[in-house]
Protein backbone atom coordinates (compact mmCIF):
# COMPACT_ATOMS: atom_id res chain seq x y z
CA UNK A 1 0.00 0.00 0.00
CA UNK A 2 1.37 3.48 -1.27
CA UNK A 3 2.18 5.86 1.58
CA UNK A 4 -1.00 8.64 2.28
CA UNK A 5 -0.73 12.08 0.55
CA UNK A 6 -0.07 14.61 2.82
CA UNK A 7 -3.43 15.89 1.67
CA UNK A 8 -6.63 14.26 1.48
CA UNK A 9 -8.17 16.61 -0.57
CA UNK A 10 -5.49 16.27 -3.14
CA UNK A 11 -6.13 12.60 -2.77
CA UNK A 12 -9.75 12.91 -3.14
CA UNK A 13 -9.21 15.34 -6.47
CA UNK A 14 -6.97 13.27 -8.02
CA UNK A 15 -9.25 10.19 -7.72
CA UNK A 16 -12.02 12.15 -8.89
CA UNK A 17 -9.86 13.22 -12.03
CA UNK A 18 -10.09 9.43 -13.20
CA UNK A 19 -13.60 8.54 -12.60
CA UNK A 20 -17.04 9.79 -11.23
CA UNK A 21 -17.24 8.07 -7.63
CA UNK A 22 -20.23 8.36 -4.79
CA UNK A 23 -19.27 9.32 -1.67
CA UNK A 24 -19.36 6.42 0.22
CA UNK A 25 -17.46 4.82 -2.31
CA UNK A 26 -14.89 7.56 -2.01
CA UNK A 27 -14.89 7.61 1.76
CA UNK A 28 -13.43 3.98 1.49
CA UNK A 29 -10.92 5.17 -0.54
CA UNK A 30 -9.20 7.32 1.28
CA UNK A 31 -9.69 5.28 4.14
CA UNK A 32 -7.91 2.80 2.12
CA UNK A 33 -4.70 5.08 1.43
CA UNK A 34 -4.23 5.87 5.35
CA UNK A 35 -6.50 8.86 5.92
CA UNK A 36 -8.80 9.07 9.30
CA UNK A 37 -12.33 9.63 9.04
CA UNK A 38 -12.11 12.93 9.84
CA UNK A 39 -9.48 14.02 7.27
CA UNK A 40 -11.58 12.19 4.98
CA UNK A 41 -14.65 14.10 5.99
CA UNK A 42 -13.51 17.42 5.57
CA UNK A 43 -11.89 16.58 1.98
CA UNK A 44 -15.23 15.46 1.05
CA UNK A 45 -17.19 18.52 2.46
CA UNK A 46 -14.60 20.81 0.02
CA UNK A 47 -15.73 18.85 -2.61
CA UNK A 48 -18.79 18.75 -2.17
CA UNK A 49 -19.01 22.82 -1.98
CA UNK A 50 -17.14 23.04 -4.58
CA UNK A 51 -19.24 20.87 -6.31
CA UNK A 52 -16.84 17.96 -7.63
CA UNK A 53 -18.76 15.58 -5.55
CA UNK A 54 -22.44 15.41 -6.04
CA UNK A 55 -24.38 11.82 -5.60
CA UNK A 56 -27.48 13.03 -7.11
CA UNK A 57 -25.72 14.33 -10.56
CA UNK A 58 -23.29 11.20 -10.37
CA UNK A 59 -26.71 9.03 -9.89
CA UNK A 60 -28.62 10.73 -12.52
CA UNK A 61 -25.67 10.51 -15.38
CA UNK A 62 -25.32 6.78 -14.76
CA UNK A 63 -28.78 5.98 -14.92
CA UNK A 64 -29.21 8.04 -18.51
CA UNK A 65 -25.80 6.08 -19.28
CA UNK A 66 -27.51 2.86 -18.84
CA UNK A 67 -30.60 3.77 -20.39
CA UNK A 68 -28.94 4.62 -22.94
CA UNK A 69 -27.25 1.15 -23.20
CA UNK A 70 -30.63 -0.78 -23.11
CA UNK A 71 -30.93 -1.37 -19.31
CA UNK A 72 -34.09 -1.55 -17.66
CA UNK A 73 -35.15 -0.22 -14.56
CA UNK A 74 -34.15 -2.81 -12.15
CA UNK A 75 -30.92 -3.46 -13.83
CA UNK A 76 -30.24 0.63 -13.30
CA UNK A 77 -31.03 0.12 -9.77
CA UNK A 78 -28.84 -2.46 -9.15
CA UNK A 79 -25.86 -0.84 -10.43
CA UNK A 80 -26.71 2.08 -8.15
CA UNK A 81 -26.87 0.57 -5.16
CA UNK A 82 -23.31 -1.50 -6.35
CA UNK A 83 -21.68 2.16 -6.40
CA UNK A 84 -23.47 3.10 -2.53
CA UNK A 85 -25.65 5.72 -3.58
CA UNK A 86 -28.50 6.27 -0.74
CA UNK A 87 -31.83 4.71 -1.81
CA UNK A 88 -34.02 8.19 -2.03
CA UNK A 89 -30.62 9.23 -4.52
CA UNK A 90 -31.75 5.85 -6.36
CA UNK A 91 -35.50 6.87 -6.63
CA UNK A 92 -34.97 9.77 -7.65
CA UNK A 93 -32.89 9.33 -10.41
CA UNK A 94 -35.05 6.39 -11.81
CA UNK A 95 -38.22 8.12 -11.78
CA UNK A 96 -36.92 10.54 -14.65
CA UNK A 97 -36.33 7.01 -17.17
CA UNK A 98 -38.40 7.38 -19.79
CA UNK A 99 -41.01 4.57 -21.14
CA UNK A 100 -38.79 1.18 -21.94
CA UNK A 101 -41.64 0.62 -24.43
CA UNK A 102 -39.19 1.78 -27.43
CA UNK A 103 -36.46 0.34 -25.31
CA UNK A 104 -37.88 -2.52 -25.51
CA UNK A 105 -39.02 -2.46 -29.00
CA UNK A 106 -35.39 -2.00 -30.61
CA UNK A 107 -34.24 -4.59 -28.37
CA UNK A 108 -36.32 -7.13 -29.59
CA UNK A 109 -35.75 -5.81 -33.54
CA UNK A 110 -32.00 -6.11 -32.90
CA UNK A 111 -32.59 -9.79 -32.07
CA UNK A 112 -35.40 -11.02 -34.18
CA UNK A 113 -37.69 -9.81 -37.23
CA UNK A 114 -41.06 -11.33 -38.00
CA UNK A 115 -43.69 -13.23 -36.54
CA UNK A 116 -42.15 -15.69 -33.43
CA UNK A 117 -43.15 -18.57 -32.20
CA UNK A 118 -43.47 -19.85 -28.27
CA UNK A 119 -39.85 -20.61 -28.00
CA UNK A 120 -38.49 -17.49 -29.64
CA UNK A 121 -40.60 -15.27 -27.37
CA UNK A 122 -39.56 -17.09 -24.45
CA UNK A 123 -35.63 -16.72 -25.67
CA UNK A 124 -36.33 -12.68 -26.20
CA UNK A 125 -38.33 -12.36 -22.75
CA UNK A 126 -35.15 -14.15 -21.26
CA UNK A 127 -32.84 -11.80 -22.36
CA UNK A 128 -34.96 -8.37 -21.68
CA UNK A 129 -35.28 -10.02 -18.94
CA UNK A 130 -31.78 -10.42 -17.63
CA UNK A 131 -31.24 -7.08 -19.17
CA UNK A 132 -33.46 -5.65 -16.13
CA UNK A 133 -36.84 -5.26 -17.33
CA UNK A 134 -40.22 -5.78 -15.25
CA UNK A 135 -41.97 -8.79 -16.61
CA UNK A 136 -45.24 -6.59 -17.26
CA UNK A 137 -43.24 -4.67 -19.51
CA UNK A 138 -41.56 -7.16 -21.64
CA UNK A 139 -45.26 -9.35 -21.48
CA UNK A 140 -46.20 -6.05 -23.58
CA UNK A 141 -43.64 -5.77 -25.44
CA UNK A 142 -43.54 -9.58 -26.72
CA UNK A 143 -47.27 -8.80 -27.40
CA UNK A 144 -46.65 -6.57 -29.94
CA UNK A 145 -44.81 -9.52 -31.81
CA UNK A 146 -47.01 -10.89 -34.44
CA UNK A 147 -47.44 -14.63 -33.74
CA UNK A 148 -45.61 -17.35 -36.17
CA UNK A 149 -48.85 -19.24 -38.10
CA UNK A 150 -48.61 -22.87 -37.77
CA UNK A 151 -48.16 -25.11 -40.62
Amino acid sequence: MNPPMNDPFDEAAKLLSYKDYSEAELRFKLSERGFSEEEGEGALSELRRLGYLNDGALAQTLCESYAARGYGARRISFELRRRDLEDDIIGEALSDLPDPADTLDNLIARRHRGPADYKTRRKLGDMLFRRGFDWDDIGEALARIPEEEES
